[in-house]
């Protein structure tokens, strides 16, 4: 068991301040702790997304939930004609709606910081800063390898054939050997 309560599993030495600032030169390590201790990566987890979530809940400013139902509201009295967009009402309420969404999105992207001081990213929301790793990249084959395939690819026509040949053959075979009994 460790201090903490958790099981040593969760225990684990943080990466070396060396290896994050050479892999991740964009982030601002942690320079506080003891690097040569075991730390509980569970008891650092549950923290940071203790306060991500206090982040999701924006303290005296208007709730995404709350513009929500304003825009709904707003909508459906448009539709209805008992309402008349005057002053373009609607795309104001829209851009709140975008603002608020970005604040919470970067409040919450503050909490993971320093979480990510520590262990590094790998875990959380996406960082704005973060490199992307999901293009694809096309790899060109040498021409030999190519040809080679080509060698090998049989046409449709010629392998149904075939399989039709090797099915008559092995039935004239099977009768045959039963004419001999």
């Amino acid at each position: 068991m460790s201090s903490c309560g958790h099981s040593t599993i969760f225990c684990f030495l943080p990466p070396t301040l060396t290896f994050l600032s050479e892999n991740f030169n964009t982030l601002i390590p942690n320079t506080s702790i003891n690097r040569r201790h075991l730390r509980c990566r569970l008891c650092d987890l549950l923290d940071t997304q203790a306060l991500a979530n206090l982040a999701e809940t924006s303290q005296g400013l208007e709730s995404e939930a709350d513009i929500e139902k304003q825009i709904l509201e707003l909508k459906e009295a448009i539709t209805e004609g008992t309402q008349k967009d005057t002053g373009n009402a609607l795309p104001r309420l829209q851009k709140k709606m975008n603002d608020a969404v970005k604040a919470t999105d970067q409040r919450i992207i503050e909490a993971w910081k320093g979480h990510w001081a520590i262990w590094g990213p790998g875990e959380g929301p996406d960082r704005a800063d973060e490199e992307v790793w999901d293009v694809e990249i096309e790899i060109e084959f040498p021409d030999e390898e190519i040809k080679a395939e080509e060698k090998v690819q049989i046409p449709a026509e010629a392998a149904g054939k075939a399989a039709v040949k090797r099915s008559i053959k092995a039935s004239a075979d099977r009768s045959s050997k039963k004419s001999k009994k």
